[in-house]
């Protein structure tokens, strides 16, 4: 009977099981974390737009009203705003040295400067940058993370700097986890 969490999101234990989670899993569950924190994102702006109105509704003549300065209709909501891309980042590889870690540290560091407002967490921030894992690195990072306790877990998902230091280990520990990598693949659990 797997020991399943208290407070865990749904889909959630911490069974042997969740050890052995295929590339396609991880991929589907980094694909439901976006959306949960795209929709969390949705709603904060939805509260803060929320509230400006409320004020601007309870005090009309203040000078920074926008129904005194604009029509309404002036105003894009935030889901037509054109996102910003990340682009020009290359994939980090197992086949990384130090120098092309660094480089691609640079470059995702780059894309976070262009829109702090997007990347204000660290969290955010590391799913950013598990988009630019291949899948074996992206396969290394849930292993590592599951493997650790609950509390230890939750310091790791948001700590930028803990990331970063991980991306450290895995460039110059690749030799063997490509090996490894390459056994799974054929053993065919990859």
């Amino acid at each position: 009977m797997p020991n399943t969490c208290q407070n865990a999101t749904p889909g959630e234990t911490n069974s042997p099981t969740q050890e052995a989670m295929t590339p396609e899993q991880i991929d589907a569950d980094l694909l439901a974390t976006h959306e949960r924190i795209a929709k969390r994102e949705a709603l904060r702006v939805a509260r803060e737009n929320l509230t400006r109105f409320e004020d601007e509704v309870l005090n009309p003549s203040g000078a920074t009203s926008v129904v005194n300065q604009h029509h309404l209709d002036n105003y894009e909501p935030q889901e037509r705003v054109k996102e910003i891309k990340i682009d020009n980042i290359s994939i980090f590889t197992l086949s990384f040295d130090l120098q092309r870690r660094q480089d691609w540290l640079v470059d995702v560091r780059c894309a976070f400067r262009r829109d702090p407002q997007r990347y204000q967490t660290d969290e955010k921030k590391i799913l950013a940058a598990l988009n630019f894992l291949d899948r074996s690195c992206r396969y290394e990072w849930y292993r590592h993370v599951v493997g650790k306790p609950l509390e230890e877990r939750q310091h790791i998902e948001g700590s930028w700097q803990y990331f970063e230091d991980w991306t450290l280990t895995l460039t110059r520990n690749a030799t063997s986890l490509q090996a490894d990598v390459t056994e799974r693949k054929a053993s065919g659990l990859d």
